[in-house]
């Protein structure tokens, strides 16, 4: 198939993003700070956990506006209507 590249096997993957402008909130001491800890919180217990249930970090992407992290996407329903 096109675009396929030999050797590299295709996944679904969601990307968690957190914007710049958090981050730059946090640093300041008003109201980012929650979500700032949260998703660097994630970020660790991803980094140390391997499981068949959990998601995988599959890399973290950060530019000058975003900072995201790439996660293996499970597909269903999303976990905030459960």
């Amino acid at each position: 198939m096109a675009g396929e590249v030999e050797g590299v096997v295709s996944s679904s993957v969601a990307l968690k993003t957190i914007s710049r402008e958090t981050e730059q909130h946090k640093k300041m001491g008003s109201g980012g700070e929650g979500r700032h800890r949260r998703i660097w919180f994630e970020w660790d217990v991803l980094m140390s956990l391997s499981h068949p249930l959990l998601p995988s970090l599959r890399g973290v992407l950060a530019t000058d506006v975003v900072v995201g992290l790439v996660i293996d996407r499970y597909g269903g329903r999303d976990l905030n209507s459960l």
